[in-house]
């Protein structure tokens, strides 16, 4: 989608915005949170109002969620084209900020382990987060577990004994194995607004429309005669609905 148009979600009601609009920022693979900011120019009141009360916000373009998080900081203030709303927003910052004292018998797998984990986030008032799949090896702890630390720490300890990683995402948790998932998009120079770059370390960089492409993804690329297949590592964008960038930027760790 070309449209310069974003849509903002405030908890579970849209935010009317018709004014400019800017999404920067970047999400990593892992569950350390990942910090956006999005400025508003020129809203309303009560739409003010609306955001500063808010939980939880989502971005969407069309039909992809682009960025979600918790609401951290909202602020504003005077410029010479009116007045900017500055939201600060991070996926998963809830879960950094619980803290889990848990006691895990042995015999439990990596699996059973990871809910029960997430199962005490919730019973603290932390989010109410599934596991959504599990596509790795599931070995068992043959002895028992302790964890007194920050809920992601304590999923990333977790996860690391299956060789796996953690990506939130709206519908809950994804396990990502570290030799990564079956290929889910397939890019081509179509789907591109610069020619990807490489860097050191077995990284490529791909510039593409704002789509909601999710970190942890298998990517393949066909590009000048070439196929290339990587795990998103990293996702940043910059996107401004009047002239400035428009586009999204993923980090691919090659295969």
């Amino acid at each position: 989608m070309n449209d310069r148009v974003l849509t903002i979600i405030a908890d579970k009601d849209e935010v009317a915005c018709d004014g400019r609009l800017r999404l920067r920022g970047k999400e990593t693979l892992g569950l350390y949170p990942g910090l956006f900011t999005l400025e508003c120019w020129n809203l309303s009141e009560d739409s003010f109002l609306q955001l500063s009360r808010a939980r939880m916000l989502h971005v969407w373009c069309g039909n992809s969620c682009l960025a979600f998080g918790d609401v951290s900081d909202l602020y504003r203030r005077t410029v010479p084209e009116g007045e900017i709303t500055t939201v600060a927003f991070a996926k998963g910052l809830s879960l950094w900020k619980t803290p889990v004292c848990l006691s895990v018998v042995s015999g439990k797998s990596v699996s059973e382990t990871v809910s029960q984990v997430l199962s005490t986030v919730s019973e603290s008032e932390g989010p109410d987060i599934s596991l959504l799949s599990w596509p790795c090896d599931d070995p068992v702890f043959f002895r028992g577990q302790a964890f007194h630390d920050r809920a992601a720490l304590c999923l990333s300890s977790v996860l690391s004994a299956a060789g796996a990683k953690g990506n939130l995402i709206p519908a809950g948790l994804c396990v990502i194995p570290d030799k990564g998932l079956p290929v889910s998009i397939h890019l081509t120079e179509s789907d591109l607004v610069d020619a990807p770059s490489f860097t050191a370390g077995n990284l490529m960089v791909i510039s593409t429309i704002p789509i909601g492409w999710q970190v942890g993804a298998t990517v393949e690329l066909e590009y000048g005669g070439y196929i290339r297949v990587g795990i998103i590592v990293e996702r940043g964008f910059d996107l401004d609905t009047n002239s400035g960038s428009w586009k999204t930027e993923l980090l691919v760790e090659l295969k």
